[in-house]
């Protein structure tokens, strides 16, 4: 996974966190309903690549671009901001991002850089008012994960089928939902 954004074919400039965030996301929504697990794994990929190139190992939280001591000018200054625009702040998103990697893959460091992430930005709540609604999602589903529903069994069975079916289609607010086909599973 490459941290550049791309345009007609050409890479144009260094992938910000709403980048990785959101493709993160999309990516994990793609494995829950095809349950196709390279999805997973490109998502796991794709975060990886944002751990290691905007975090904040002093502060905790996410850059929004890739810290640069020689860029010159406040738009090329990476910043920290857990504040809502038009839509939900990337760190808030990548809160819950993490927490889904970690129920998913099982893999504690995601949880743990995800309960990072939001003390770090605990106490700079009160100066934005309603405009931290997606951390304030992103601290509920942390501290109280959703439903988590795992399917064993051949995708192209009908009980599968219908049992994938109605997980899906249940309303559950953040939950996660993983098929595996024993029949496609990797040896380890």
């Amino acid at each position: 996974v490459v941290g550049l954004a791309f345009a007609e074919g050409k890479a144009h400039v260094s992938a910000l966190l709403d980048d990785y965030v959101w493709v993160t996301a999309a990516l994990l929504h793609a494995f829950q309903v095809t349950g196709e697990t390279r999805y997973l794994a490109t998502a796991r990929a794709l975060m990886e690549t944002a751990l290691r190139t905007l975090w904040d190992d002093a502060g905790g939280g996410f850059f929004d671009l890739r810290p640069d001591p020689t860029a010159l000018g406040p738009l090329q200054r990476p910043s920290k901001s857990i504040e809502d625009t038009s839509i939900p702040s990337p760190n808030a998103m990548a809160a819950i991002v993490l927490d889904q990697l970690a129920a998913l893959t099982n893999e504690p460091r995601y949880q743990q850089r995800a309960e990072r992430l939001l003390e770090a930005f605990a106490g700079r709540t009160p100066e934005f008012g309603r405009f931290v609604a997606a951390y304030a999602l992103a601290v509920d589903l942390h501290l109280h994960p959703p439903a988590h529903a795992v399917i064993i069994g051949p995708q192209s069975d009908a009980r599968t089928q219908a049992l994938w079916g109605a997980v899906l289609g249940a309303f559950r607010p953040g939950k996660l939902v993983a098929v595996y086909d024993p029949a496609l599973a990797k040896p380890t």
